[in-house]
């Protein structure tokens, strides 16, 4: 037993320096709570290889074959509690449970002086949650059986809320339960795309304070337009489209159009770091209506049946704009990496200069990224007539408003 605690600790240890050394991990609050927390409490069943890995590890499919929950990616829950910036002595309210591994982390920072409910609407969940809390000596911890659309005003006001769950509104609910001045951080679906938003609460209105991309969590369940945006175009979903409106994809026209030769134009765009592709998809997301983006797994051998924009691991990512009949998709030139192409896909040329616009107007901006990009959300009986809204782009959700620009 004793040699086995202490394979476990060494796992631990290596998961952590490797968590701060890619800088997941940035301040020694959120170090200590990650080192004092043995994850394999709450992936019993799992090996330690797998449960001290940076990897995201499913604990519940449904029926279908779909995850229900999961055990977050350290790197990405790190970088989210990070965004909490979470005190000593605080409350807070986390909606999704998971297997409680965050909830322990949260309840190591805040302390005994402080409180962590976690809500989550599987009975079996929040009982494997409980059992795990308990095994890791984390007893304190609230764990109730509830729709998180809902929060947990029993147990409220909270200084800070985190969702670990995919968001495609913000309720009305986390803006009441939250204190003035506190901190709720969401996965929230701007238009198609997930992103870890921290938003501050100043009356009303919540503005963000830090943005994340490059996170996918399972979205919030029973709650309307939580759909995931994503269309698996082939029976294996090796590729995939994400989308606003997965309702206008018809995945045998998609798959037409990636199988057409198309025509190649000149984006305009010189010396586009990979860094910058975030950036350009967040601004073309926000401005256009149709911004699609595909996910394509490679095998050994193939081709490929999108344009090579990014490439990571074995996935090959790209996006542009979908009109319904015509694609216009981005890719790096063969030629020069650092400049970009636009591939149309389908009749006219209108949906490709379109796309070009966008990308001149992203550049003539200053390439904004994340750092620049502000989000302040609104309730809806606020009329944004009344707001300095000056060029933002406005997207309208069933319970708020968000007015987002780049400042």
């Amino acid at each position: 037993m004793e040699g086995s605690a202490d394979t476990a600790k060494g796992w631990l240890e290596k998961l952590v320096d490797g968590l701060v050394e890619k800088g997941a991990i940035q301040s020694a609050t959120v170090e200590g709570a990650f080192r004092r927390v043995a994850r394999h409490h709450f992936l019993p069943d799992a090996p330690l290889e797998q449960v001290y890995g940076d990897n995201a590890v499913t604990t519940k499919v449904g029926a279908a074959g779909q995850a229900l929950s999961s055990s977050t990616q350290p790197s990405i829950m790190a970088g989210m509690l990070e965004q909490l910036q979470l005190k000593a002595g605080q409350r807070v309210l986390e909606i999704g449970a998971g297997t409680g591994y965050n909830a322990a982390l949260m309840a190591e920072i805040v302390g005994p002086q402080g409180a962590v409910v976690t809500l989550d609407v599987d009975e079996d969940i929040v009982a494997g949650a409980r059992a795990h809390l308990a095994a890791s000596g984390h007893t304190a911890v609230q764990v109730v059986r509830r729709d998180g659309a809902l929060g947990y005003a029993e147990a409220g006001p909270y200084d800070g809320i985190i969702l670990t769950v995919g968001a495609p509104d913000i309720a009305p609910a986390w803006r009441e339960q939250l204190t003035e001045g506190g901190r709720i951080v969401l996965p929230l679906v701007l238009r198609s795309r997930q992103r870890s938003i921290a938003f501050d609460k100043r009356g009303d209105v919540l503005t963000s304070a830090s943005i994340r991309s490059g996170i996918v969590f399972i979205p919030l369940r029973d709650t309307p337009g939580a759909s995931e945006n994503v269309v698996p175009l082939v029976d294996d979903s090796s590729l995939v489209i994400e989308v606003a409106d997965t309702a206008r994809i018809d995945a045998g026209d998609v798959l037409r159009l990636l199988g057409l030769a198309g025509s190649r134009v000149d984006a305009g765009l010189r010396d586009v770091g990979p860094e910058e592709i975030a950036a350009l998809a967040t601004w073309l997301e926000l401005h256009d209506a149709d911004f699609c983006h595909f996910f394509e797994r490679i095998s050994e051998g193939a081709g490929g049946r999108v344009p090579r924009l990014v490439e990571f691991d074995v996935f090959r990512s790209t996006f542009g704009l979908y009109s319904g009949e015509t694609l216009a998709l981005l890719r790096r030139s063969p030629d020069a990496p650092g400049e970009l192409q636009v591939v149309q896909l389908g009749p006219g040329g209108s949906v490709a200069e379109r796309l070009t616009s966008h990308l001149a107007a992203w550049d003539a901006a200053g390439r904004p990224g994340n750092e620049r990009l502000r989000v302040r959300a609104f309730p809806l009986d606020v009329a944004l007539s009344d707001v300095d809204a000056g060029s933002a782009v406005v997207v309208r959700k069933r319970s708020s408003q968000l007015v987002c620009d780049w400042t």
